[in-house]
């Protein structure tokens, strides 16, 4: 049935021969307004609003209404309501609801540019790193890269999760633990619309997963080919640089490397305080603190983590868990476990309980 409806949705684009009057009316936007019709596809209705020139492309997410709708036929109205009731869903925090009808559309939408694709990719990535899965929410979140096209992240609307100004998800770092090692990170897709910077991406939460297993020369060799990469591109980007610093921090075989990454991390903590950059940063100066080989070491890079699940759990619930669950490893290991339990069990109350008024400051309805 998918496979028919990608078939179906992929070969019946309708467009007009003729300049046809319509009224639109978006979830996004108060009121009802005049418009163009111009065609409708796969990434929603392509409008001519009001006295603009160029069209726009209304997701079908976004679309209420809209008059003298003829053309949209009902594979396409199911796909509308399926769209909204995802983006309804994720908005008003059901993550579970949304899950099921993001991974539907996930095999239309994702490696695709355009705004439904964007949309879908970012609410696949959120719903999956709700349920605690780090690694499988790397690819959709690497397709919202896919979905924007030649486009700058940084000239994309705001996006729930998402900082603009990074590109990045706040919500999903370079850093894995435990249970992430029994999951493979899959290759992503080929294809023209895969661009460099979502490649680049990908080879660092690779290689961030994978690290363990490599020996020094092949951790040397895959950097290098990074930032042959990241050269390549011919753009500062200060997501990718990030997500390299807290790289470099944890896995680089050489310990100056390791320092002077440390070191890079702890200004960000300086400059951005009660922020996810700040998480961020402490999380990466804490895995690699805890991750050498000397205690005092050990125990510094343990209070950076705990400093999280403390002071900054509600800049990123998320990132306290998985900063606790680091700390708990740890303490194990040094035979402190109760210490451990104790500090995962408060960041799983805290949650739950954060969790519980966000659903009562629910407006959303469908």
């Amino acid at each position: 049935m998918i496979h028919k409806l990608v078939l179906i949705l992929s070969a019946y684009v309708v467009s007009s021969a003729y300049a046809q009057s319509t009224q639109v009316v978006r979830w996004s936007v108060d009121g009802r307004h005049e418009a163009e019709f111009v065609s409708v596809g796969e990434q929603g209705v392509t409008l001519k609003l009001g006295s603009d020139d160029l069209p726009t492309i209304i997701p079908w997410y976004d679309l209420r209404e809209l008059t003298n709708n003829q053309v949209i036929t009902n594979d396409w109205k199911k796909i509308n309501l399926d769209a909204w009731r995802a983006h309804a869903r994720l908005n008003r925090g059901d993550y579970s609801g949304a899950a099921r009808l993001y991974q539907q559309l996930s095999q239309i939408y994702l490696w695709k540019v355009g705004p439904e694709s964007a949309d879908v990719a970012v609410g696949l990535s959120r719903t999956t790193l709700d349920r605690g899965d780090r690694v499988d929410a790397v690819l959709p979140f690497l397709g919202w890269s896919v979905a924007l096209g030649t486009s700058n992240y940084e000239d994309s609307s705001p996006v729930d999760g998402i900082d603009i100004q990074f590109g990045l998800l706040v919500d999903l770092p370079p850093i894995f633990v435990g249970d992430d090692f029994d999951i493979q990170l899959e290759p992503i897709p080929n294809g023209q619309a895969v661009s460099q910077r979502a490649k680049i991406l990908h080879a660092i939460y690779k290689l961030a997963h994978d690290a363990d297993s490599r020996t020094d020369e092949e951790l040397r060799d895959d950097l290098v080919s990074i930032n042959s990469q990241v050269q390549q591109q011919g753009r500062r980007d200060p997501g990718v640089i990030f997500t390299i610093e807290m790289l470099n921090a944890v896995h680089h075989p050489d310990l100056q490397k390791r320092n002077a990454s440390r070191a890079a991390l702890k200004r960000r903590v300086r400059t951005n305080p009660d922020s996810w950059i700040e998480v961020w940063a402490r999380l990466g100066i804490g895995a690699s603190l805890i991750s050498e080989k000397d205690t005092k070491s050990n125990e510094l890079g343990a209070i950076e983590l705990i400093h999280i699940v403390v002071r900054l759990a509600h800049e990123s619930p998320a990132l306290a868990l998985l900063s606790s669950q680091m700390v708990n490893e740890y303490l194990i290991k040094t035979n402190r476990e109760q210490w451990g339990q104790s500090i995962m069990l408060q960041v799983k109350e805290n949650s739950m309980n954060s969790d519980v008024i966000n659903e009562k400051e629910s407006t959303v309805h469908e």
